[in-house]
Protein backbone atom coordinates (compact mmCIF):
# COMPACT_ATOMS: atom_id res chain seq x y z
CA UNK A 1 0.00 0.00 0.00
CA UNK A 2 1.36 3.25 -1.05
CA UNK A 3 1.77 5.75 2.04
CA UNK A 4 -0.10 8.75 2.12
CA UNK A 5 3.32 11.11 2.20
CA UNK A 6 4.71 9.25 -1.23
CA UNK A 7 1.71 9.93 -2.63
CA UNK A 8 1.40 14.01 -1.82
CA UNK A 9 5.08 13.67 -3.21
CA UNK A 10 4.41 11.84 -6.47
CA UNK A 11 1.42 14.95 -6.46
CA UNK A 12 3.38 17.91 -6.10
CA UNK A 13 6.03 16.36 -8.25
CA UNK A 14 3.18 15.97 -10.97
CA UNK A 15 2.31 19.74 -9.95
CA UNK A 16 5.81 21.21 -10.34
CA UNK A 17 6.03 19.64 -14.22
CA UNK A 18 2.78 21.00 -14.94
CA UNK A 19 3.47 24.57 -13.89
CA UNK A 20 7.35 24.36 -15.77
CA UNK A 21 5.20 23.38 -18.59
CA UNK A 22 2.45 26.03 -18.38
CA UNK A 23 5.42 28.83 -18.30
CA UNK A 24 7.25 27.23 -21.10
CA UNK A 25 3.91 27.17 -23.52
CA UNK A 26 3.11 30.46 -22.13
CA UNK A 27 6.38 31.90 -22.52
CA UNK A 28 7.10 32.47 -19.02
CA UNK A 29 11.15 33.24 -18.13
CA UNK A 30 13.14 32.66 -15.17
CA UNK A 31 14.95 35.27 -16.11
CA UNK A 32 13.36 38.63 -14.09
CA UNK A 33 12.59 42.01 -15.75
CA UNK A 34 15.24 44.80 -15.89
CA UNK A 35 14.05 46.98 -13.39
CA UNK A 36 11.85 50.04 -14.04
CA UNK A 37 13.61 52.76 -12.69
CA UNK A 38 17.26 52.05 -15.22
CA UNK A 39 14.25 51.35 -17.77
CA UNK A 40 12.96 54.65 -17.21
CA UNK A 41 16.86 56.23 -17.22
CA UNK A 42 16.80 54.49 -20.08
CA UNK A 43 14.26 56.18 -22.12
CA UNK A 44 14.65 59.28 -20.94
CA UNK A 45 18.40 59.45 -22.39
CA UNK A 46 16.97 58.51 -25.95
CA UNK A 47 14.32 61.20 -25.47
CA UNK A 48 17.02 63.57 -24.68
CA UNK A 49 18.78 62.05 -27.45
CA UNK A 50 16.26 62.88 -30.47
CA UNK A 51 16.09 66.29 -29.15
CA UNK A 52 20.00 67.30 -30.72
CA UNK A 53 20.52 68.90 -33.55
CA UNK A 54 21.66 66.13 -36.75
CA UNK A 55 19.37 63.11 -34.86
CA UNK A 56 17.35 61.56 -36.64
CA UNK A 57 16.14 59.37 -34.36
CA UNK A 58 16.96 57.26 -31.17
CA UNK A 59 16.24 54.29 -29.13
CA UNK A 60 16.64 52.74 -25.67
CA UNK A 61 16.89 49.19 -24.64
CA UNK A 62 17.44 47.58 -21.56
CA UNK A 63 18.22 43.70 -21.31
CA UNK A 64 18.45 41.23 -18.64
CA UNK A 65 21.91 38.68 -18.17
CA UNK A 66 21.73 35.26 -19.21
CA UNK A 67 20.25 32.77 -16.23
CA UNK A 68 23.54 32.36 -15.49
CA UNK A 69 24.04 35.35 -14.70
CA UNK A 70 20.79 37.25 -13.93
CA UNK A 71 21.79 39.97 -12.31
CA UNK A 72 23.74 41.38 -15.12
CA UNK A 73 21.56 44.62 -16.91
CA UNK A 74 22.69 45.87 -20.16
CA UNK A 75 21.69 49.33 -21.33
CA UNK A 76 21.57 49.82 -25.19
CA UNK A 77 21.33 53.15 -26.62
CA UNK A 78 21.10 53.86 -30.61
CA UNK A 79 21.01 56.99 -32.27
CA UNK A 80 21.08 57.60 -35.98
CA UNK A 81 22.06 60.84 -37.74
CA UNK A 82 20.34 62.70 -40.37
CA UNK A 83 23.12 62.75 -42.73
CA UNK A 84 26.69 62.31 -43.73
CA UNK A 85 27.68 65.73 -42.79
CA UNK A 86 27.31 65.71 -39.42
CA UNK A 87 29.80 62.85 -37.74
CA UNK A 88 32.21 64.67 -35.16
CA UNK A 89 29.84 66.74 -33.60
CA UNK A 90 26.52 64.82 -33.35
CA UNK A 91 28.21 61.74 -32.41
CA UNK A 92 29.86 63.55 -29.61
CA UNK A 93 27.37 65.42 -28.49
CA UNK A 94 25.32 62.06 -28.12
CA UNK A 95 28.37 60.56 -26.34
CA UNK A 96 28.80 63.50 -24.09
CA UNK A 97 24.60 63.06 -23.27
CA UNK A 98 25.18 58.86 -22.60
CA UNK A 99 28.39 59.06 -20.48
CA UNK A 100 26.05 62.00 -18.24
CA UNK A 101 23.91 59.68 -17.60
CA UNK A 102 24.26 57.56 -14.12
CA UNK A 103 22.94 54.15 -15.06
CA UNK A 104 24.03 53.07 -11.61
CA UNK A 105 22.07 49.59 -12.07
CA UNK A 106 23.60 48.55 -15.16
CA UNK A 107 26.58 46.45 -15.64
CA UNK A 108 27.47 47.86 -19.16
CA UNK A 109 26.25 51.16 -21.30
CA UNK A 110 26.77 51.06 -25.21
CA UNK A 111 25.77 53.67 -27.59
CA UNK A 112 25.44 53.14 -31.16
CA UNK A 113 25.86 55.90 -33.85
CA UNK A 114 24.45 55.15 -37.22
CA UNK A 115 25.52 57.82 -40.13
CA UNK A 116 24.13 57.42 -43.30
CA UNK A 117 26.21 57.77 -46.14
CA UNK A 118 26.54 60.87 -48.46
CA UNK A 119 28.31 61.61 -52.11
CA UNK A 120 32.11 60.95 -51.57
CA UNK A 121 31.13 59.13 -48.01
CA UNK A 122 29.94 55.58 -47.16
CA UNK A 123 27.70 54.92 -44.42
CA UNK A 124 28.89 54.22 -41.31
CA UNK A 125 28.01 52.51 -38.35
CA UNK A 126 30.10 53.20 -34.13
CA UNK A 127 29.57 51.51 -31.17
CA UNK A 128 31.09 52.88 -28.19
CA UNK A 129 30.91 50.83 -24.97
CA UNK A 130 31.46 52.15 -21.45
CA UNK A 131 32.95 49.06 -20.30
CA UNK A 132 35.57 48.52 -22.98
CA UNK A 133 37.25 51.84 -23.79
CA UNK A 134 40.72 51.88 -24.29
CA UNK A 135 41.35 55.08 -23.50
CA UNK A 136 40.64 56.77 -26.49
CA UNK A 137 36.58 56.38 -26.70
CA UNK A 138 34.45 57.63 -28.56
CA UNK A 139 36.83 60.62 -30.78
CA UNK A 140 39.24 58.29 -32.07
CA UNK A 141 36.66 55.71 -33.21
CA UNK A 142 34.95 58.65 -34.84
CA UNK A 143 38.39 59.98 -36.78
CA UNK A 144 38.29 56.27 -37.64
CA UNK A 145 35.07 56.10 -39.36
CA UNK A 146 35.57 59.41 -41.01
CA UNK A 147 39.08 58.52 -42.89
CA UNK A 148 37.51 54.97 -43.84
CA UNK A 149 34.09 56.32 -45.17
CA UNK A 150 36.18 58.87 -47.36
CA UNK A 151 37.77 55.33 -49.34
CA UNK A 152 36.44 55.10 -52.76
CA UNK A 153 36.97 51.34 -52.02
CA UNK A 154 34.66 51.11 -49.11
CA UNK A 155 30.88 50.79 -49.71
CA UNK A 156 30.15 50.78 -45.92
CA UNK A 157 32.61 50.63 -42.36
CA UNK A 158 31.65 49.67 -38.90
CA UNK A 159 33.62 49.80 -36.11
CA UNK A 160 32.87 48.56 -32.60
CA UNK A 161 34.71 49.03 -29.22
CA UNK A 162 37.03 46.27 -30.21
CA UNK A 163 37.30 45.50 -34.22
CA UNK A 164 37.35 47.38 -37.65
CA UNK A 165 35.73 46.61 -40.32
CA UNK A 166 34.65 47.31 -44.14
CA UNK A 167 32.52 46.50 -47.18
CA UNK A 168 34.26 46.26 -50.21
CA UNK A 169 32.40 48.33 -52.58
CA UNK A 170 30.54 46.97 -55.57
CA UNK A 171 33.10 48.53 -58.18
CA UNK A 172 36.39 47.61 -56.55
CA UNK A 173 34.83 43.91 -55.63
CA UNK A 174 33.94 43.48 -59.75
CA UNK A 175 37.77 44.58 -60.55
CA UNK A 176 40.92 42.48 -61.16
CA UNK A 177 42.48 42.95 -57.76
CA UNK A 178 39.45 43.77 -55.44
CA UNK A 179 41.70 42.95 -52.24
CA UNK A 180 44.79 44.45 -53.35
CA UNK A 181 43.05 47.60 -54.50
CA UNK A 182 41.24 47.95 -50.69
CA UNK A 183 44.40 46.98 -48.65
CA UNK A 184 46.72 49.52 -50.74
CA UNK A 185 43.69 52.17 -50.02
CA UNK A 186 43.57 51.15 -46.03
CA UNK A 187 47.44 51.15 -45.93
CA UNK A 188 47.61 54.80 -47.50
CA UNK A 189 45.78 56.27 -44.38
CA UNK A 190 47.65 58.01 -41.98
CA UNK A 191 47.86 55.95 -38.64
CA UNK A 192 46.87 52.73 -40.60
CA UNK A 193 47.89 50.23 -38.50
CA UNK A 194 48.00 52.03 -34.94
CA UNK A 195 45.01 52.52 -32.46
CA UNK A 196 41.53 51.75 -34.11
CA UNK A 197 42.86 51.50 -37.27
CA UNK A 198 45.78 48.49 -35.92
CA UNK A 199 43.80 46.45 -38.24
CA UNK A 200 40.80 46.57 -40.39
CA UNK A 201 38.60 43.64 -41.75
CA UNK A 202 37.57 43.61 -45.61
CA UNK A 203 34.24 41.64 -46.32
CA UNK A 204 33.42 41.26 -49.99
CA UNK A 205 30.72 38.33 -51.48
CA UNK A 206 32.54 36.37 -54.05
CA UNK A 207 29.29 35.88 -55.50
CA UNK A 208 25.79 33.89 -54.23
CA UNK A 209 24.50 34.54 -50.83
CA UNK A 210 26.50 31.42 -49.36
CA UNK A 211 30.11 32.43 -50.58
CA UNK A 212 31.55 35.05 -48.74
CA UNK A 213 35.17 36.39 -47.69
CA UNK A 214 36.56 38.05 -44.61
CA UNK A 215 40.67 39.49 -44.84
CA UNK A 216 42.05 41.39 -42.08
CA UNK A 217 44.35 43.42 -43.34
CA UNK A 218 47.03 45.12 -41.18
CA UNK A 219 49.88 46.98 -41.86
CA UNK A 220 52.22 44.26 -42.38
CA UNK A 221 50.02 41.10 -43.36
CA UNK A 222 48.56 39.64 -45.67
CA UNK A 223 52.00 40.30 -48.19
CA UNK A 224 51.03 40.96 -51.67
CA UNK A 225 51.84 37.03 -53.04
CA UNK A 226 49.23 36.27 -50.50
CA UNK A 227 46.88 38.84 -51.23
CA UNK A 228 47.21 38.02 -54.74
CA UNK A 229 46.42 34.18 -54.15
CA UNK A 230 43.92 35.13 -51.95
CA UNK A 231 42.35 37.06 -55.20
CA UNK A 232 42.74 33.94 -57.02
CA UNK A 233 40.63 31.53 -54.72
CA UNK A 234 38.25 34.67 -54.85
CA UNK A 235 37.12 33.97 -58.40
CA UNK A 236 37.05 30.06 -57.83
CA UNK A 237 33.62 28.85 -57.47
CA UNK A 238 34.80 25.42 -55.66
CA UNK A 239 35.43 28.23 -53.06
CA UNK A 240 32.82 28.85 -50.96
CA UNK A 241 34.59 31.23 -48.17
CA UNK A 242 37.85 32.66 -47.25
CA UNK A 243 38.83 33.86 -43.45
CA UNK A 244 42.19 35.77 -42.67
CA UNK A 245 42.89 36.66 -39.37
CA UNK A 246 46.20 38.89 -38.60
CA UNK A 247 45.69 37.52 -34.69
CA UNK A 248 48.78 39.69 -33.54
CA UNK A 249 47.76 38.42 -29.82
CA UNK A 250 48.03 35.51 -30.64
CA UNK A 251 50.70 33.21 -32.49
CA UNK A 252 50.18 33.44 -35.76
CA UNK A 253 48.19 34.71 -38.76
CA UNK A 254 45.36 32.20 -39.64
CA UNK A 255 43.77 31.53 -42.85
CA UNK A 256 40.72 29.21 -42.89
CA UNK A 257 39.51 28.00 -46.27
CA UNK A 258 35.95 26.18 -47.75
CA UNK A 259 36.35 24.54 -50.40
CA UNK A 260 34.98 21.37 -52.16
CA UNK A 261 38.70 20.61 -53.47
CA UNK A 262 40.82 20.87 -49.88
CA UNK A 263 44.03 19.07 -51.18
CA UNK A 264 44.27 21.43 -54.33
CA UNK A 265 43.80 24.66 -52.65
CA UNK A 266 46.70 23.28 -49.69
CA UNK A 267 48.77 22.55 -52.74
CA UNK A 268 48.40 26.02 -53.90
CA UNK A 269 48.88 27.89 -50.61
CA UNK A 270 52.05 25.61 -49.83
CA UNK A 271 53.18 26.89 -53.16
CA UNK A 272 53.09 30.64 -52.12
CA UNK A 273 56.54 32.43 -51.57
CA UNK A 274 56.33 34.20 -48.55
CA UNK A 275 59.35 35.97 -48.61
CA UNK A 276 58.84 37.88 -44.54
CA UNK A 277 59.09 34.25 -43.39
CA UNK A 278 61.84 33.23 -45.58
CA UNK A 279 63.75 35.89 -43.61
CA UNK A 280 62.56 35.06 -39.91
CA UNK A 281 61.13 38.86 -40.13
CA UNK A 282 57.13 37.81 -39.84
CA UNK A 283 55.60 34.78 -38.58
CA UNK A 284 53.96 32.48 -41.66
CA UNK A 285 50.55 32.36 -41.76
CA UNK A 286 49.24 29.03 -40.57
CA UNK A 287 46.05 27.43 -43.09
CA UNK A 288 43.28 24.80 -42.68
CA UNK A 289 41.40 24.18 -45.78
CA UNK A 290 38.05 22.57 -45.34
CA UNK A 291 35.41 21.01 -47.05
CA UNK A 292 31.88 22.13 -46.03
CA UNK A 293 31.13 18.87 -44.53
CA UNK A 294 34.04 19.10 -42.36
CA UNK A 295 34.87 15.39 -43.41
CA UNK A 296 38.16 16.21 -45.12
CA UNK A 297 40.77 19.13 -44.05
CA UNK A 298 44.09 20.09 -45.00
CA UNK A 299 46.45 21.95 -42.29
CA UNK A 300 49.82 23.29 -42.93
CA UNK A 301 51.51 26.73 -43.69
CA UNK A 302 51.84 29.46 -46.25
CA UNK A 303 54.98 28.95 -48.14
CA UNK A 304 56.25 25.40 -46.87
CA UNK A 305 55.59 21.82 -47.83
CA UNK A 306 52.49 19.84 -46.22
CA UNK A 307 53.24 18.59 -42.61
CA UNK A 308 56.16 20.92 -42.36
CA UNK A 309 57.06 21.18 -38.78
CA UNK A 310 55.42 24.37 -36.86
CA UNK A 311 57.93 27.39 -38.27
CA UNK A 312 59.86 30.23 -36.24
CA UNK A 313 59.15 33.06 -35.47
CA UNK A 314 55.71 33.67 -33.82
CA UNK A 315 54.08 37.09 -32.97
CA UNK A 316 55.78 37.63 -29.95
CA UNK A 317 59.19 36.70 -31.14
CA UNK A 318 58.77 39.30 -33.57
CA UNK A 319 57.21 41.80 -31.12
CA UNK A 320 59.76 41.39 -28.32
CA UNK A 321 62.07 39.65 -29.90
CA UNK A 322 64.71 37.99 -27.01
CA UNK A 323 67.39 40.04 -25.61
CA UNK A 324 70.84 39.19 -25.91
CA UNK A 325 71.85 36.55 -23.23
CA UNK A 326 74.43 39.10 -21.08
CA UNK A 327 72.04 41.85 -21.51
CA UNK A 328 69.01 39.77 -20.09
CA UNK A 329 70.90 38.11 -17.37
CA UNK A 330 72.39 42.08 -16.37
CA UNK A 331 68.55 42.94 -15.97
CA UNK A 332 67.41 39.99 -13.98
CA UNK A 333 70.37 40.77 -11.76
CA UNK A 334 69.11 44.20 -11.15
CA UNK A 335 65.60 42.52 -10.33
CA UNK A 336 66.33 40.59 -8.03
CA UNK A 337 68.82 42.89 -6.37
CA UNK A 338 65.82 45.36 -5.96
CA UNK A 339 63.40 42.82 -5.01
CA UNK A 340 66.01 41.71 -2.38
CA UNK A 341 66.33 44.91 -1.07
CA UNK A 342 62.31 45.53 -1.20
CA UNK A 343 61.89 42.28 0.67
CA UNK A 344 64.53 43.40 3.27
CA UNK A 345 62.71 46.31 4.23
CA UNK A 346 59.56 44.42 4.53
CA UNK A 347 61.20 42.02 7.31
CA UNK A 348 62.11 45.19 8.88
CA UNK A 349 58.59 46.22 9.09
CA UNK A 350 57.84 43.03 9.88
CA UNK A 351 59.50 42.97 13.13
CA UNK A 352 59.16 43.67 16.77
CA UNK A 353 60.17 47.33 17.27
CA UNK A 354 63.41 47.41 18.92
CA UNK A 355 63.66 43.26 18.53
CA UNK A 356 66.87 42.09 16.87
CA UNK A 357 67.16 42.61 12.99
CA UNK A 358 66.28 40.25 10.76
CA UNK A 359 68.33 37.99 9.03
CA UNK A 360 71.10 39.37 6.46
CA UNK A 361 69.09 37.99 3.59
CA UNK A 362 66.17 35.83 4.66
CA UNK A 363 64.97 36.08 0.91
CA UNK A 364 65.76 32.99 -1.66
CA UNK A 365 64.91 33.90 -5.54
CA UNK A 366 64.63 31.92 -8.64
CA UNK A 367 64.31 32.51 -12.26
CA UNK A 368 61.65 30.54 -14.25
CA UNK A 369 61.50 29.85 -17.52
CA UNK A 370 59.86 32.72 -18.64
CA UNK A 371 62.79 35.09 -17.49
CA UNK A 372 60.74 36.82 -14.68
CA UNK A 373 62.65 36.40 -10.97
CA UNK A 374 60.62 35.21 -8.21
CA UNK A 375 61.62 35.89 -4.55
CA UNK A 376 59.79 34.73 -1.51
CA UNK A 377 59.81 35.82 2.07
CA UNK A 378 58.50 34.13 4.97
CA UNK A 379 57.78 36.15 8.48
CA UNK A 380 57.36 33.65 11.22
CA UNK A 381 55.73 36.33 13.42
CA UNK A 382 53.51 33.26 15.28
CA UNK A 383 57.07 32.03 16.75
CA UNK A 384 58.17 35.35 18.37
CA UNK A 385 58.13 35.38 22.17
CA UNK A 386 54.30 36.78 23.49
CA UNK A 387 53.53 36.89 19.81
CA UNK A 388 49.18 37.90 19.81
CA UNK A 389 46.95 37.85 16.97
CA UNK A 390 46.40 41.86 17.26
CA UNK A 391 50.70 41.50 17.19
CA UNK A 392 50.69 39.90 13.83
CA UNK A 393 48.07 42.52 12.97
CA UNK A 394 49.86 45.35 13.76
CA UNK A 395 52.76 43.90 11.91
CA UNK A 396 50.62 43.09 8.50
CA UNK A 397 49.07 46.70 8.52
CA UNK A 398 52.51 48.28 8.98
CA UNK A 399 53.48 46.28 5.78
CA UNK A 400 50.73 47.36 3.81
CA UNK A 401 50.78 50.67 5.10
CA UNK A 402 54.35 50.82 3.18
CA UNK A 403 53.55 49.01 0.30
CA UNK A 404 50.74 51.76 -0.19
CA UNK A 405 53.20 54.58 -0.15
CA UNK A 406 55.49 52.83 -2.53
CA UNK A 407 52.42 52.77 -4.86
CA UNK A 408 51.58 49.29 -4.94
CA UNK A 409 47.76 48.30 -4.40
CA UNK A 410 45.86 45.08 -3.88
CA UNK A 411 44.13 43.85 -7.08
CA UNK A 412 42.92 40.58 -6.18
CA UNK A 413 41.64 38.49 -2.95
CA UNK A 414 41.47 34.74 -3.21
CA UNK A 415 41.66 31.94 -0.89
CA UNK A 416 43.63 34.00 1.90
CA UNK A 417 46.16 35.64 -0.68
CA UNK A 418 46.37 38.81 -1.65
CA UNK A 419 48.47 40.20 -5.01
CA UNK A 420 49.31 43.55 -5.32
CA UNK A 421 50.37 45.01 -8.17
CA UNK A 422 52.16 48.62 -9.20
CA UNK A 423 50.16 51.95 -9.77
CA UNK A 424 50.31 55.21 -12.02
CA UNK A 425 52.50 56.52 -8.85
CA UNK A 426 54.59 53.34 -8.36
CA UNK A 427 58.11 53.99 -6.75
CA UNK A 428 59.43 50.82 -5.55
CA UNK A 429 62.31 48.95 -7.17
CA UNK A 430 61.86 48.63 -10.81
CA UNK A 431 60.84 45.30 -12.77
CA UNK A 432 58.33 44.16 -10.03
CA UNK A 433 55.00 42.77 -11.74
CA UNK A 434 52.99 41.70 -8.66
CA UNK A 435 53.35 40.94 -4.73
CA UNK A 436 51.50 37.94 -3.35
CA UNK A 437 50.86 38.43 0.73
CA UNK A 438 49.13 35.46 2.52
CA UNK A 439 48.71 34.39 5.94
CA UNK A 440 50.20 31.13 7.04
CA UNK A 441 50.46 28.92 10.39
CA UNK A 442 54.31 30.70 11.04
CA UNK A 443 52.95 33.93 10.27
CA UNK A 444 53.03 35.84 6.78
CA UNK A 445 54.45 34.69 3.71
CA UNK A 446 55.42 37.17 0.66
CA UNK A 447 56.18 36.04 -2.89
CA UNK A 448 57.13 39.07 -5.43
CA UNK A 449 57.75 37.80 -9.09
CA UNK A 450 59.12 40.62 -11.80
CA UNK A 451 57.74 41.01 -15.66
CA UNK A 452 59.50 38.62 -18.17
CA UNK A 453 62.92 38.74 -19.45
CA UNK A 454 63.71 36.75 -22.06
Amino acid sequence: MVSQRRRFAAGAALVCVAALVSSILAGCSFVSEPPEPLVREAAKVASDLRKQPGVASARSDVSEGSWRHPHQRFVSLGVTLRDAGGLAGPATKAATTVDGATFAQATDVTLDVIVPGGPGLAPVSIEDSRGHRDGAGLPAAVAAADALRRLPTVAGATLSWSTASVRMAAVTAAGPTPLADTAASLRGLDGFGTGRLSAVEVDWPLGGSERSAAVEVAAEVPLDPLIATLEELSRRPDVSRIAYREQRSEDRPHLDIETGRPEAVADLLAAVVDPAADRLELPRTAFVVHAAAADRSVTGFVGLPLGAATPEPDWRAVDDPPLPAEEAAGIRSDYEAGIRAFLMETAVLGKRAGGPPPDADPTTCATADDGSVHCDLLLPLWHEPGATEEYVEARYASITAAWRRAGLSPSERALGTEIWTPGAGYSGPPGIELARLRGTTDGIRIDVSSSNVR
